[in-house]
């Protein structure tokens, strides 16, 4: 809750592009998103006593700034048959990387070294599946969690892009002593306030409303993702409890807008959204509540012809008698899968609150857009 308090008071800095850019600055892209350095909370583990010294330095804010020499610096040395390795949680789960800033080593060139990501302790010192899929072992689908590299001495360097709360650092260079001055964790996200709350007198809610609204915040990158980790992805269907929290927390934000913009031209009509009908479906429903929430009519205009093109889709699939033939095989969501009774209901349902909505805007909003 702390870093969600953070992020809410951080001031928006406006972006300036160096001049000596030049009218080249007109083909680059800005970063949307702000990054805070956030330090460990707590080492939870090191390998061994006598090869990972001066640890507790590694929990104070630090500088950024790499210093020549070894002085206040947690070290870490792996000899021929003992690796140096240790276990960082920095709190809470952070989108991001990992910072490394180095003092000397020994001997004074580049050293090798394993950076695992995870979001609990098991996953930071599992072994990945090597993209087998094998059971019991972390992938590195979507986002890598699991990285070998060279780092600097009397340097520092940036590592990872991914969803994680604990990181394990294990120094692979034998007869190898490294100095780290700081390891903070990089939180990637988007600066915006937090406009809605909610509290009771129970603090156990407190904490799911708070950790539901953060985690949506956390997936608000330069487009709206299914997940941090895994999918880093556009998924309409999976869009919708995004967006209501998001107008329940932050009102409105553009990472909506943009977001339907790109599905609509990654799935041309007459494909359905992410190649499922009930996510066109879905597309809808979001479009009307959006509407309802932000009363931002431009939009409509600009989606008019995907909104009623999708409409057209599914009437093209009903038939007189009401008998539809939108898809063979119907999906809500993993966990009911199994159960196809209430799969079929559930799409029907579906259907129904879509063409509902539909017909709300084609009433009051799309139909009227024409003039």
């Amino acid at each position: 809750m702390a870093i969600a308090l953070l992020i809410a008071g951080a001031a928006k800095a406006q972006p300036h592009v160096p001049p000596v850019f030049g009218t080249d600055s007109l083909s680059t892209r800005l970063d949307e998103m702000a990054r805070l350095y956030v330090p460990p909370k707590k080492i939870m583990w090191v390998s061994n006593d006598s090869l990972v010294r001066n640890t507790k330095v590694l929990l104070l804010p630090g500088t950024g700034q790499t210093e020549m020499g070894k002085r206040n610096m947690c070290s870490l040395h792996t000899t021929e048959s003992d690796t140096a390795s240790i276990l960082l949680d920095y709190g809470r789960e952070l989108h991001g990387g990992l910072k490394l800033v180095l003092g000397s080593s020994k001997p004074w060139k580049p050293s090798s070294v394993r950076i695992r990501f995870g979001e609990s302790v098991s996953e930071a010192c599992s072994q990945h599946d090597g993209g087998k899929r094998r059971k019991g072992y972390s992938t590195n689908d979507h986002a890598m969690r699991d990285i070998v590299l060279q780092i600097p001495s009397d340097g520092q360097i940036e590592i990872g892009n991914t969803g994680f709360r604990f990181v394990r650092i294990d120094l692979l260079s034998s007869d190898f002593t490294i100095h780290l001055k700081e390891a903070p964790a990089i939180l990637r996200y988007r600066n915006i306030p937090y406009l809605g709350s909610f509290r009771c007198n129970d603090e156990r809610l407190n904490e799911i409303w708070m950790t539901g609204a953060y985690t949506v915040h956390l997936n608000m990158q330069e487009y709206l993702w299914d997940g941090i980790k895994r999918d880093r992805l556009i998924w309409l269907g999976d869009m919708h409890p995004e967006v209501a929290t998001i107008m329940s927390v932050f009102g409105y934000n553009e990472v909506v807008n943009k977001s339907i913009d790109l599905a609509c031209e990654q799935f041309p009509l007459p494909q359905w959204l992410n190649g499922i009908s009930t996510y066109s479906m879905w597309y809808l429903i979001i479009h009307h509540e959006w509407y309802m929430h932000n009363g931002d009519i431009s939009f409509l205009q600009r989606h008019r012809n995907y909104i009623t093109g999708v409409i057209d889709r599914i009437d093209e699939c009903v038939d007189e008698n009401g008998n539809e033939t939108l898809a063979k095989q119907r999906f809500l969501d993993w966990p009911s899968s199994p159960n196809k009774a209430g799969v079929e209901a559930g799409c029907r349902a579906l259907l129904c609150w879509a063409m509902k909505d539909a017909g709300k805007l084609c009433e009051q909003h799309v139909v009227t857009i024409k003039g």
